[in-house]
């Protein structure tokens, strides 16, 4: 085996080793040995240390770690923690004693990797290296590092290490129901969602929400999203439509004074004004507001004949709104506006009521027709008059009228000699006087 000067040959295990010089090389070659302790850490020099990791042989006699910035490591000697180890590169001899390294994040949190934090927690070489936070079961912890939001411890206990960056945990306690608004984060709120951690809930712009704890009703809410945590109690919030909405007051089959049944479709168009009252003092306000609008228009139609109820259809409206002011405050809405939809009759009363049109309509048209007719004889006895008193006017009629005459003619035979085509077409249509 030819060795170069200074060149590391190998390692010797436990015994008696002689060492000599060779002849080989110019000058004489010592063979010199360094001894380590195998249950202590091997500790040679960087630069041998890089050297002795590249030797092949070296794989089977050497477990060799690096800690990097930002790192720490928890040194095992036999199974048992010894110490921590800062950043750089690390080298143990394998043989008897057994080493073992974990590598931690100090930005994160402390968490063992094979033993359980409160076995290890007051180990003496650990006290001045990290910080112990206890949550207990009603409350979590949101974690900090350098300022910047990290992740949400639950229940238990948590360390922490000692860095130039530092851990903040802010403890929040679910018995207070509504989250520290120092925490509202999109990013804090995404991860409390994730973990079912808390509820979110959106009260629209056009309504108010009810937040109701454990069936409780606690407050009411302006339009915005709200968080709260779900953890103790069960919370939920209903929103109330505050805009206007219709009701239909519909098919209501009502007798008239003078007994004839009518079907009539009411609508009525409302608000919420006072959200306790429709929501928490009376139950299904919406039913109650249907069933007093049904009452008030049977009364006021019982009281009406048929034909008053055809002839008042607008005043109607304007009765039920003025006397459902006072009962819609009851049930905290206010009546916009309402009217009659529709009157529907019964077949009979339609086919009667149909016919009674169609003989006034009739009659209407006879007085037309004779008015007209009146009209017309009062200006043919004028235009009579006229042509009497004025000769020319009447000639002139007269060719007026055998024009049209002419038109519908294709041939004309004059007889007799005469030489006045006029008093031939006067013979022929003009009868003789007696």
């Amino acid at each position: 085996m030819e060795l170069k000067l200074n060149e590391f040959a190998m390692i010797v295990k436990k015994g008696k080793y002689i060492g000599c010089a060779r002849k080989k090389f110019a000058v004489p070659l010592f063979c010199t040995t360094e001894i380590f302790d195998q249950e202590q850490e091997f500790f040679p020099t960087l630069e041998k240390l890089r050297y002795l990791k590249d030797l092949s042989f070296m794989s089977k006699e050497l477990d060799f770690y690096e800690i990097r910035e930002n790192q720490v490591g928890l040194y095992y000697l036999n199974s048992k923690p010894a110490r921590l180890i800062r950043t750089g590169e690390y080298g143990f001899l394998r043989g008897m004693a057994k080493h073992r390294i974990e590598v931690y994040d100090v930005e994160k949190e402390f968490i063992p990797k094979q033993d359980k934090l409160e076995f290890i927690k007051d180990l003496e070489f650990l006290q001045d290296e990290i910080s112990i936070v206890e949550i207990k079961d009603n409350e979590i912890g949101v974690h900090f590092v350098g300022g910047h939001f990290r992740d949400i411890l639950t229940s238990g206990t948590h360390a922490f290490w000692k860095s130039r960056l530092d851990h903040e945990i802010k403890i929040m306690d679910f018995n207070e129901i509504t989250i520290d608004k120092s925490l509202e984060s999109m990013e804090i709120f995404s991860e409390l969602v994730r973990r079912n951690l808390i509820s979110a809930f959106t009260v629209e712009s056009w309504a108010v929400g009810l937040l109701m704890i454990d069936g409780q009703i606690v407050t009411i809410l302006e339009p915005g999203v709200y968080y709260y945590w779900k953890y103790l109690k069960k919370v939920n919030v209903i929103n109330v439509d505050l805009r206007q909405q219709t009701l239909d007051i519909s098919g209501q089959e009502i007798l008239s004074k003078d007994r004839v049944a009518v079907r009539i479709n009411f609508v009525a168009i409302y608000r919420i004004i006072d959200v306790m009252k429709s929501m928490v003092r009376v139950n299904d306000f919406k039913a109650q507001l249907y069933t007093v609008f049904q009452l008030v228009l049977r009364e006021y139609i019982g009281s009406l004949n048929f034909d008053d109820i055809l002839a008042k259809k607008e005043e109607i409206g304007t009765f039920v709104n003025e006397r459902m002011k006072s009962h819609a405050e009851e049930l905290g809405c206010e009546i916009v506006f309402s009217g009659i939809k529709d009157i529907i009759l019964p077949g009979e009363i339609r086919d009667i009521m149909n016919q009674v049109l169609v003989a006034e309509k009739r009659a209407q048209a006879n007085v037309i027709m004779r008015r007209e007719e009146t009209a017309s004889t009062r200006s043919l006895m004028n235009t009579a008059k006229l042509l009497e008193e004025n000769k020319i006017l009447y000639h002139l009629k007269e060719l007026e009228y055998i024009e049209k005459i002419s038109e519908r003619l294709t041939q004309v035979s004059i007889n007799g000699g005469s030489t006045h085509i006029l008093d031939e077409f006067r013979r022929m249509f003009i009868p003789p006087k007696p």
